[in-house]
């Protein structure tokens, strides 16, 4: 019974994970080289929240009160992510086109 509610806990709160998740699996296919391991970086945050907190409420049902509080917080530490992500490989992109040897 307590692995039914643990798994039920888990996809519950692994849902706020799934937008970042997509936009993680979209982006390495516009990206290259490590930029590929770079856009999952994001997902970790809401990832690691989500199995944390699934934890917590399967063994105590009152011990995370405010987690819809923590998952606004962790939302925008993912979204931070995600953008310094994007602006990274702009930057590195853009770096890389101008950038010719010298003869």
């Amino acid at each position: 019974m307590i692995v039914i509610r643990f798994l039920v806990n888990l996809a519950a709160f692994l849902i706020p994970a799934a937008p970042f998740a997509i936009v993680a699996y979209r982006l390495p296919r516009v990206s290259r080289d490590e930029w590929q391991l770079m856009a999952w970086v994001p997902v970790l945050p809401l990832g690691i929240w989500g199995v944390f907190v699934a934890l917590g409420v399967t063994r105590d049902k009152t011990s995370h009160n405010l987690w819809p509080f923590e998952m606004v917080v962790w939302g925008i530490l993912s979204l931070i992510l995600l953008a310094g992500v994007l602006v990274g490989r702009y930057f590195v992109s853009r770096e890389s086109k101008t950038w010719r040897p010298r003869r």
